[in-house]
Order: C-alpha cells, then structure tokens, then sequence
C-alpha cells in the first residue's frame, strides 16, 4: 500500500540497539518510548497544560520548519550515501539515519495534522462535551509525540555529527 508508514516506524526502532553487543537497547527503548509517555502525561494530564491559539500557531510554525531542515537533510544524507557503498559501517549508519530522518518527519506531520484537530475539537466541544474529553485526550497525545519528536532530533544530531567527523 502506497500510504503505510509502518515500514518507516519498524526501521526507526530497529536502530534501537547497542552497537558493541548488536543486542536491542532497553535504555533506548526507555530514553525514548517510556520517557515521552511519563512526560506526554504528566504535562496533559496532570498539569492540564492546554493547548491555546498562540501555542498552536508556535507548534505549527515549529514543526514546519523542522519538517522542511529535516526534508532537505534526508536529501543529502542520501546523496552522500550513495558515494560511501564501500564502507559498510558508515553505509549502515546512513540507512539508520534515513530511517531516524523519515521517522521524524512522520511525527511532525503526524503532530501537525493532531494540533489542527485540537483546535476543531475545540471549537466542537463548546456545543458538546464528549468533544471536551476529546480534547484533553489529543492533547496528551501531542505532548507525547512532542517529546519523541525532540528525542529524534537529538538522535538524529548525534548521528549526523558522527557521519561528518569520520
């Protein structure tokens, strides 16, 4: 099927493992799954933090930007790949970095997509109350989707300034 992402999600969490021990990272796995879950629902749940009109505009304007640095860096991740086939670990490191790349594009419109249906979902609960829990249930979604996003830039940071320094 032309529209399934489960390819992209599957290959970003197989770069989840320890490169010494080739075994799978559990640290990773809590650094980040477990981590944007306890904060997603501590921040939605807990702290109610809502997601008003002017840090709905910062989220999409946010995540705009990055979903285009993160395009453009998948470009060249895969121009520069294609001219290192010898060199099996570096090749290996690029195809886990497209993956990290993809995968945090799929959030980021995954997020852009969920912040417009808060603020439909906002409007809606005004007239009705299931659309209120609605509401509070997306946003704790976002939030954590918010903290796998950041995570992934920062895995994808390190891998990039591993790839350029060797």
């Amino acid at each position: 099927m032309k529209l399934s992402i489960s390819r992209i999600v599957l290959d970003h969490y197989k770069t989840f493992y320890d490169y010494r021990t080739k075994k799978t990272s559990i640290n990773d796995y809590i650094v980040q799954v477990a981590l944007p879950i306890i904060m997603g629902v501590g921040v939605g749940f807990f702290l109610k933090v809502n997601i008003d009109d002017g840090f709905a505009n910062i989220i999409i304007t946010s995540l705009s930007i990055f979903a285009g640095l993160l395009l453009n860096l998948l470009i060249l991740i895969y121009t520069v790949s294609r001219s290192t086939k010898d060199d099996e670990v570096k090749a290996k490191l690029f195809l886990e970095l497209i993956a990290n790349i993809s995968y945090g594009i799929l959030v980021a419109i995954i997020m852009l997509g969920l912040v417009i249906l808060i603020r439909i979902a906002e409007e809606l609960g005004k007239q009705d109350i299931n659309w209120a829990t609605c509401v509070e249930y997306f946003g704790i979604v976002l939030w954590i989707l918010l903290g796998q996003f950041v995570l992934t830039l920062f895995m994808i940071l390190k891998r990039v300034y591993v790839v350029l320094k060797s």
